[in-house]
């Protein structure tokens, strides 16, 4: 509008607001100045932020100029919308591309622990010794001695399918409800009845089962000065090893088991009372 004033100006046409000027009664040589004052007046009739400033009348050439205001609060009203609007789409894009990363990454970790579970199983809650845990392909030695576990009176049963795990014979096993032990070992060591309790909580993953001492067996417990006594006899005579007795290479409780000769008897009796 600035150059809409000079324009009027230099074409001798300045009169105060409200007034019309004929356009026609410039002279010739300032003819391109009105064509410059009719584009000021139509680039500012059709800006928003500009106030009315002039009427510009086609056919008769005149101008009424009117009273002129610039707006700039709109302009810089309107720019800021726009920012905001354009700074609140990006920032919804970031929140999309984070809880669609967070999504993504919750899905891997999914997948990575049921792999582990599938290809690895669960965690048993009996974890075995090096020299337990491991399926046995050869034997160096063969022996037999034989267990009964009598807890309040009764006889504590053995698994009557034996405890050989899914295929895997492991040094100490049972092949049924007898009682007999069978240490078929690929490796030349002592093994011990804490050994077999281990491997039998193993098998049925449950750490209870592979409790055995001087004070316990299973749940039962016999603390010294208490109301229960734990007993052991091998071959009928008191043990206190307990849990680290030690069974011989070439145990048997019958000629009929004895692989080695000569055999010897080891024949354990657990009492919990």
């Amino acid at each position: 509008m600035l150059g809409l004033e000079c324009s009027a100006r230099v074409l001798g046409a300045t009169r105060p607001f409200g007034q019309i000027f004929d356009l026609t009664l410039v002279p010739p040589q300032e003819k391109s100045l009105v064509s410059l004052l009719k584009y000021a007046l139509r680039l500012a009739l059709s800006t928003d932020g500009l106030g009315p400033a002039a009427l510009y009348s086609m056919s008769a050439g005149k101008i009424l100029l009117l009273e002129y205001t610039y707006h700039p609060h709109r302009v810089i009203s309107m720019s800021q919308t726009r920012k905001q609007k354009i700074l609140g789409d990006v920032k919804k894009k970031r929140r999309q591309r984070t809880l669609t990363t967070l999504i993504i990454l919750i899905a891997l970790i999914a997948i990575v622990v049921v792999a582990v579970l599938t290809f690895h199983g669960t965690p048993n809650l009996v974890p075995l010794p090096d020299y337990l845990s491991h399926c046995v392909t050869g034997s160096i030695y063969h022996s037999h001695p034989n267990l009964t576990i009598t807890i309040n009176g009764a006889n504590f049963p053995f698994p009557p399918s034996g405890t050989i795990d899914n295929g895997c014979q492991q040094p100490i096993h049972t092949h049924d409800a007898t009682g007999v032990l069978h240490i078929e070992t690929d490796q030349n060591r002592d093994y011990t009845l804490g050994d077999w309790f281990l491997l039998w909580g193993h098998r049925e993953n449950n750490p209870t089962r592979a409790i055995f001492n001087s004070t316990q067996i299973f749940d039962d417990k016999a603390p010294v000065g208490g109301t229960h006594s734990l007993t052991m006899t091998v071959n009928g005579s008191p043990d206190t090893k307990f849990d680290k007795h030690v069974f011989p290479h070439n145990a048997a409780p019958s000629t009929a088991l004895c692989v080695v000769q000569p055999c010897v008897q080891d024949d354990i009796v657990i009492t919990y009372s």
